[in-house]
């Protein structure tokens, strides 16, 4: 029996010792080809604000969103080969600062998905989706089309790399982006690293855990929200990103999970009402998706 834990200790290790020795290939870019897959979505904001007015006085302001969506997406074709997505949600609960309890949608509704000449278009004969509920529904279409960064271009890497394996992000790739934002950052004030923290089965899938950070600081805007004269005393982002990465490069990630810190430190000008505003918010954003045959 000793000598039978043994081999099997041994084997194990065999393993393990192979895993952690060979080398992968990066690719965060992922089509989602399946014509179906559910999903699981958290979404949560949190804005807190502390306001200083011209007379001393102090405000505290609390703005808070978390919503639960879920579902299964299907990828459709018309009579004339045009492909949309049909969206059948079955969970969708939100909640507030104004409501702390979860508002439910009841019953299950439908979301037709359509993207036109770069345009995206949202409609359900069951649900009206207007104000913030489009917004809900957008912010999640855009996190599934990774239009913020070329993910491979912004955070990935060329080089195989073996599981502990660490790069740099790409500075120029994610100021460029953040320029078509509207957000201004210098090189010198971004940096971030990405590493694949274990080798992991999920669903059946062998996976890349990769996680990474990316810190920004001094940021300007393009256009400032805030009125002519104000001072950005400082401005930071810190965001934390992971996902699951199959090995297999057609298929679904099953996770990807996004955390995001914004600060900013503004004094307005003199005469204003206002003399200073510190803010800070939080966006969190999980994915949770099973393909389906």
């Amino acid at each position: 029996m000793a000598n039978l834990r043994y081999w099997l200790f041994l084997f194990v290790n065999i393993i393990q010792l192979h895993a952690n020795s060979a080398e992968y290939n990066v690719i965060l870019e992922r089509e989602r080809g399946n014509l179906a897959h559910t999903v699981n979505l958290i979404y949560i904001t949190k804005e807190k604000s502390f306001i200083t007015l011209s007379n001393g006085n102090e405000k505290e302001a609390i703005k808070y969103l978390e919503v639960v969506l879920g579902g299964v997406i299907r990828k459709e074709k018309d009579l004339n080969g045009t492909w949309s997505k049909s969206f059948n949600v079955i969970v969708f609960k939100v909640r507030s600062d104004q409501n702390k309890d979860f508002k439910s949608a009841g019953k299950p509704f439908v979301v037709k998905i359509k993207e036109e000449d770069g345009q995206t278009t949202f409609k359900s004969d069951e649900f009206p989706l207007n104000g913030a509920r489009e917004k809900i529904f957008r912010e999640f279409f855009r996190s599934q089309k990774n239009r913020d960064f070329k993910l491979d271009e912004a955070f990935g890497t060329k080089d195989a790399q073996k599981i502990g394996g660490q790069w740099k992000i790409n500075k120029k790739s994610i100021t460029e982006s953040l320029k078509n934002k509207g957000l201004i950052l210098e090189d010198k004030n971004i940096n971030g690293f990405f590493k694949i923290h274990q080798l992991k089965t999920v669903k059946n899938l062998e996976c890349l855990d990769i996680r990474g950070e990316v810190k920004c600081k001094e940021f300007k805007f393009a256009k400032s929200p805030f009125p002519n004269g104000s001072s950005i005393k400082s401005s930071k982002v810190f965001t934390r990103l992971s996902g699951l990465f199959p090995l297999d490069i057609l298929r679904t990630c099953p996770q990807t999970r996004m955390e995001m810190t914004h600060s900013v430190d503004v004094d307005f000008p003199k005469g204003h009402e206002i003399k200073n505003i510190r803010t800070q918010s939080t966006k969190i954003l999980e994915n949770n998706f099973t393909e389906l045959k």
